[in-house]
């Protein structure tokens, strides 16, 4: 759990960021998944 919150955090995500909530976690969880998708197109190349 705490690396996943890392890993938003480096995407962007503030947890602090009350007026921007929810779409400062939403923008962060898309980038992630857009990562995560890239990453795995090129593992199984």
């Amino acid at each position: 759990m705490r690396q996943e919150f890392l890993t938003w955090q480096a995407t962007g995500y503030d947890p602090n960021d009350w007026l921007g909530y929810p779409d400062n976690a939403i923008r962060a969880s898309r980038i992630v998944a857009q990562q995560r998708d890239a990453h795995a197109s090129t593992r199984t190349q």
